[in-house]
């Protein structure tokens, strides 16, 4: 059975076109119990606060191992590496003086800057573990961390 699902969404809203079984999906991983509207087969959603949209990025076979690739996801710049055949999407740019975080490193689940050496823990949601110049962990504002999913063989982020 071929099912067919579009996915809009707006500052307020995510519409879902899709067969019943596949809108309830989206119903679960949205929280919601119950679609705002219903109008022929497409689904609307009031968005949470803080609700994120999945974006498609690249291949996965575009992200081999140890490399960092920067997007531009829904306006925010993002890298998206692997290592140790996980992927990761952060924030492309440093919490302390906005270096690119495209031209640091991965080790394990730990980005670092290559301007000062602050360290970022992606698999702890990003927690600094390592401040600039050899400061202590904490000293700046941790990493923004997406989400990352991989569907049919395409690479997409939650922002």
């Amino acid at each position: 059975m071929f099912v067919e699902t579009v996915v809009i969404g707006g500052e307020n809203w995510l519409s879902v076109w899709a067969h019943a079984p596949v809108a309830e999906k989206a119903q679960e991983s949205l929280g919601e119990t119950s679609p705002r509207v219903v109008i022929q087969g497409v689904y609307i959603f009031q968005r949470a606060n803080s609700f994120m949209t999945n974006s498609k990025v690249c291949s996965e076979r575009e992200l081999e191992e140890g490399s960092l690739k920067s997007f531009k996801v829904n306006g925010r710049d993002v890298v998206v590496a692997r290592s140790n055949g996980k992927l990761y999407a952060f924030e492309r740019w440093c919490t302390h003086e906005q270096g690119d975080m495209a031209g640091g490193v991965l080790e394990g689940a730990v980005a670092t800057c290559p301007d000062h050496g602050s360290q970022f823990d992606l698999g702890r949601n990003g927690l600094n573990v390592a401040g600039p110049d050899g400061d202590a962990p904490g000293t700046v504002p941790d990493l923004a961390v997406f989400k990352v999913s991989v569907i049919g063989g395409d690479v997409y982020v939650d922002i």
